[in-house]
Parts: structure tokens; sequence; C-alpha cells
């Protein structure tokens, strides 16, 4: 078994719906424990043209798949869930992010591990610190220490209302 996180987002099609649903297809997943949750996030969009906000979250998972099943299987949700890949950090139904699993590194264009942007975005880290506050990337850098250097501007937590 592997331990992984997965980042989740969206904001497009009722995003807070979208991520939930996300989380509860990967925690009925028969290779798939869902070991912890984040808070849900509300963030401002990066990318390209005016968007809107967006709803993020963090899972921590154990799993028998390999880090490229896993990775399918994500796809497969987002694809599932509506999401078209036409531009890049553009809006989306539902993005699913493999962020790291177990210590494994990867540099392949298909499978980057652990995921290459996790340093440079608070909506990332945020929830990651709610799952794991001593987590240390493979660069050896905690957590704690990136959301301290990022900040949170922008990115706010989500209620149910």
């Amino acid at each position: 078994m592997s331990i992984a996180y997965i980042g989740l987002g969206a904001n497009l099609d009722a995003p807070k719906e979208q991520v939930k649903d996300a989380i509860e297809l990967l925690a009925k997943h028969s290779q798939i424990q869902l070991l912890k949750c984040s808070k849900l996030y509300g963030s401002v969009a990066v990318g390209p043209g005016v968007q809107d906000d967006y709803c993020n979250a963090a899972v921590m998972i154990d799993t028998d798949l390999s880090a490229k099943d896993l990775l399918a299987l994500l796809h497969q949700i987002e694809a599932d869930a509506g999401r078209v890949r036409k531009i890049r950090w553009g809006a989306r139904t539902l993005d699913l992010d493999l962020l790291i699993y177990d210590d494994v590194t990867s540099n392949l264009p298909e499978l980057m591990l652990p995921h290459p942007r996790i340093c440079e975005r608070n909506f990332v880290v945020k929830p990651l610190l709610d799952l794991n506050d001593s987590l240390e990337l493979n660069n050896g850098k905690p957590i704690k220490s990136v959301i301290e250097t990022l900040g949170t501007d922008n990115l706010w937590e989500l209620t149910d209302d």
C-alpha cells in the first residue's frame, strides 16, 4: 500500500459539489482508503482570462494502485465530471492532481512527482497542511515553511451554506 496526496479544485458547474463528489468517488473506490480530507478553501483563479473563484481541497489516501494507475483514475474522474482540456490553467469543472505518491520522484512528462508546482500555490499547500502539518517535500522542505513563504492572500476557508 502507498500513501498519496491528491489536490482537488473546480470553478465551474457548482465547484463545491464537484469537489465533494470527487472525494466521495475516491472514498468508494475498492483500491483506495480515504485517510483524511482537508477543509474546503476558496481561492482566486490563477490562469488566463477572467474566471470564477475556485473551490480547493486535498485528500490523503492509502492505495494499492500504482502511481500511473492512480493518475489514470484521476483523469477518468475528471472526464466523467465533464473536464475538457483546452486551455492550460483555464476554467474547469474538476481538476485532480496527484501531488505526492510515497517518496516517488518522476520527471516523465505524463507523470511528474512530486507535483512540480506545489511550492508555488497556497491553495495546494494550505489543504496539505490540514492533512499533515509535519509533511516534508522530497527536497526536505517542510510544508509549514512553504505556506509561511507563500502566505494566504486570496485564499479563504469555505463554509457549508
